[in-house]
This record gives structure tokens, C-alpha cells and sequence, in this order.
């Protein structure tokens, strides 16, 4: 099963020592006890786009490969495919 996240796109709001990711609503503040809490928020507004950009490229790269020649390109892909699906997941399934 998997979960429905807000959709995006998600807005950002910087403050002198914080941010808020918000919709209509907020969905996280991020303050700064963290060196890096700027690229943090930033990261956390991208999210949903980065997540239907990575299903968009999974759902677009070819089920069979094996037409593919270059062996090590093969794996490298097939390898990225999986690696994708699994965050796919993480970020979509219930726990």
C-alpha cells in the first residue's frame, strides 16, 4: 500500500534562522541548529518533484535491455533502475 504525500509543488520560506516548507498549510520548518539547514530545506521543497521526476524516468527507461550491446552499460543502467524503484518505494510505502 502506498501513502499520499501532499502534492507538490511544495513553497519555501527563508527566515533569518529558519524555513518553512509549506502548501496551504506547513509541512516542515527547518531551523538552524544545523550548519547545513538552507540546503536541508531546499532539498525537503524539491521532494515531490523529485520523486515524479525519478517515476517519470523509471516508467520511460526500456523493460527489456537486453538489446543493449555494451554489457557494462547494462548494468550500470539496470543497477540505477533498481536503485531508483527502491526509493520509489521508501518514499511511497507505508512502513
Amino acid at each position: 500500500m502506498s501513502t499520499q504525500h501532499t502534492p507538490g509543488p511544495w513553497n519555501l520560506a527563508f527566515g533569518k534562522e529558519d524555513a518553512v516548507i509549506y502548501t496551504d498549510g506547513t509541512i516542515a520548518e527547518v531551523n538552524n541548529t544545523m550548519s547545513d539547514w538552507k540546503a536541508n530545506a531546499r532539498l525537503i521543497a524539491a521532494a515531490p518533484e523529485l520523486l515524479a521526476a525519478l517515476q517519470s524516468l523509471v516508467q520511460c527507461l526500456p523493460e527489456d535491455m537486453d538489446s543493449y550491446e555494451d554489457a557494462s552499460a547494462y548494468r550500470q543502467i539496470k543497477s540505477a533502475i533498481e536503485r531508483s524503484e527502491e526509493v520509489i518505494a521508501k518514499a511511497t510505502q507505508l512502513p
